[in-house]
């Protein structure tokens, strides 16, 4: 398995179906696996009418329902191993549970018989299979371990932080995904690569108040779904490169995840608010959108309505989404195709947490629906005779509470909107009219409008360094303190805003004395280090006027188009070539080069 998605039941039991919100860490994940379209089988997490959750399969191939009868959490967390053979999922009592098949899953009772529960030396809340299906890693307030399933011993996975908001794992050797607490309560997310049970930290994606979904692929590339003070939004962040937001408006992400290949990203998220308030909240309705990774474009999908949770089939043709509290439908993106699912659901619950696994040809002995309808949009499954209903689970005995995890700060109540700077960092502005700007590091991919609001239209997003010329100053609005700017590399004429409770977004350029004369055209193209002992890092950097574009990345790759003045943090395993590809004003095209030595320690 290869994803992560964090979730939390916040938005009332009557609806806690497919809230896909994160802030805990001992939360599940929603991921599919499935050979072909309705076929395999889906493990969730389910809740019944008196609001007693417990962990449930489904074959989607004949619409059966079983139940695994182990006391869990709304906080459970679930996962197929990679080849769908094993369920992990955990217990209400820091331990986990494993189905070792479906054996008795789809009989007169319905209840799963092959499953044991562990009870590891350390208290679980969250686990991820390894790529290879061998291992579990774990979630613990001790940290990652890392253990085969069953095994009491284990190992501590080598991080420089703890990943106490939660973690995805993909790849092989494995890229993770960790939320770690940073400064003033807010998370930090970074990416890391492994090598053993070591791991290596590649970037930090950023700091923020809060995230509401995250998912790594099997590249390293990564992303996220955020709450911000200045709006609801996410970040795609690809490996070793500067990221980048997920929309250019506000968006509340519930649920996201990398097709299999990673070139594209499926979200569900809300960008309507049902008060009408101008704040997007848990509750508001989710709808279905794709992003673009090699372009960089999220693409709005119709046809979808209250939808909570998404997932890929493992050959990326596939996508499975959740709706309401207990609605399964099927997208072929290609055909442009919805299909209803025909689940038979006990009566009165409702679905969390969705985990396919890749079973060739369904559950054993259970027949496989055909797959859909290419002539009709929205395509309805064959129905099937109602599932005797499932027998009523007795309560499980009262357990002690166990020791609570290091304190989760609230999330921001959504995407807030007023009146005031407010929501301004608390000291003197950071620049005045006539000074030259620019973006500061925390205020990467900054918002470029055209009005001092919120609301107003976006003109493009302002990476690092970019510079600017304050026109005009400052207005409060919506919260926020704002600045008519013109741009030094286009002469464009917009607004910004300067900050937000932790930091500044933009700072006075301060001019070195004496100002050197500069030359009408030149490209410097520099390392820190050119040699470097394997684990080490180094910065590259470059500096240009007077030509046309710049693109950046490792020779033989994907280049990335950069400003004239700008780094990077590179931090390779081996030999490196790292390529600036300039194009003059005159239409020539110039290949500057830096190799980047690695020494094996």
């Amino acid at each position: 398995m290869s994803t992560r998605r964090i979730f939390s039941a916040i938005f009332g039991l009557l609806a806690m179906a497919a809230i896909v919100v994160l802030g805990l860490p001992q939360s599940a994940t929603a991921h599919a696996q499935f050979a072909q379209p309705a076929s395999g089988v889906v493990a969730f997490l389910g809740v019944d009418a008196l609001h007693e959750p417990a962990v449930y399969v489904a074959d989607l191939g004949s619409g059966r329902v079983g139940q695994i009868d182990i006391p869990v959490t709304l906080d459970a967390d679930l996962q197929w191993s990679p080849d769908g053979t094993m369920l992990a999922f955990t217990t209400t009592d820091g331990a986990y549970g494993l189905l070792r098949s479906l054996r008795g899953c789809f009989n007169t009772e319905a209840l799963c018989s092959d499953v044991v529960e562990v009870f590891p030396p350390f208290e679980v809340s969250a686990l991820r299979w390894s790529p290879e299906g061998d291992k579990l890693y774990f979630l613990t307030t001790e940290g990652l371990k890392i253990a085969p399933p069953r095994a009491r011993a284990s190992n501590t996975v080598s991080l420089d932080t703890v990943c106490e908001y939660g973690f995805a794992l993909a790849g092989d050797p494995p890229y993770l995904l960790c939320a770690a607490e940073a400064n003033g309560g807010n998370v930090r997310a970074s990416v890391y690569e492994g090598d053993g049970e070591n791991f290596t930290k590649l970037q930090e994606i950023g700091t923020y108040p809060s995230l509401t979904a995250l998912d790594i692929a099997l590249n390293g590339n990564a992303a996220i779904g955020t709450m911000e003070a200045g709006g609801d939004s996410g970040f795609f962040a690809p490996a070793n490169g500067t990221p980048s937001r997920l929309a250019s408006y506000q968006i509340h992400v519930y649920d996201l995840e990398f097709q299999p290949n990673g070139a594209k990203i499926a979200i569900v998220g809300a960008i309507s608010d049902a008060t009408g308030d101008g704040t997007l909240r848990d509750g508001d309705a989710g709808e279905l959108f794709f992003y673009d990774t090699a372009q960089k474009q999220l693409e709005h999908i119709q046809g979808f309505t209250d939808a909570r949770a998404v997932t890929w089939s493992p050959n990326g043709q596939y996508v499975l989404i959740v709706t309401g509290t207990r609605a399964f439908s099927l997208y072929n993106p290609a055909a442009e195709q919805i299909t209803m699912l025909s689940v038979l659901l006990p009566p009165d619950l409702t679905v969390l947490q969705p985990d396919w696994a890749d079973v060739e040809g369904g559950a054993p002995g259970l027949p496989t629906l055909a797959p859909p309808a290419t002539a009709t949009r929205f395509a309805t499954a064959t129905r099937f005779p109602t599932l005797t209903p499932l027998p009523t689970v007795p309560p499980p005995p009262t357990i002690p509470p166990r020791p609570t995890n290091t304190p989760i700060p609230s999330p921001t109540p959504g995407s807030p909107m007023g009146t005031g700077c407010q929501y301004a960092y608390p000291g003197a502005p950071p620049v005045a009219v006539g000074d030259t700007a620019e973006v500061t590091p925390h205020g990467v991919a900054l918002r470029f409008r055209n009005g001092p609001a919120l609301t107003s239209g976006m003109i493009k997003e302002l990476m690092t360094g970019t510079r600017m010329k304050v026109l005009a100053g400052p207005f409060c609005s919506q919260g926020y303190r704002w600045w008519q700017v013109q741009l030094e590399s286009d002469s464009q004429i917009g607004y910004v805003a300067d900050s937000n409770p932790q930091g500044y977004w933009i700072q006075k350029v301060v001019p070195t004395t004496p100002t050197p004369v500069t030359p009408s055209m030149y490209v410097n193209f520099t390392a820190d280090q050119t040699t470097v002992v394997q684990g080490q890092c180094t910065t590259i950097r470059w500096d240009a006027e007077g030509i046309d574009s710049l693109f950046y990345g490792v020779q033989g790759g994907t280049l990335e188009g950069v400003i004239g003045h700008d780094s990077r943090l590179e931090c390779p395993t081996v030999t490196t070539v790292y390529v600036l590809e300039v194009h003059h004003k005159d239409g020539a095209v110039e290949l500057k080069t830096i190799t980047i030595f690695v020494a094996i320690p």
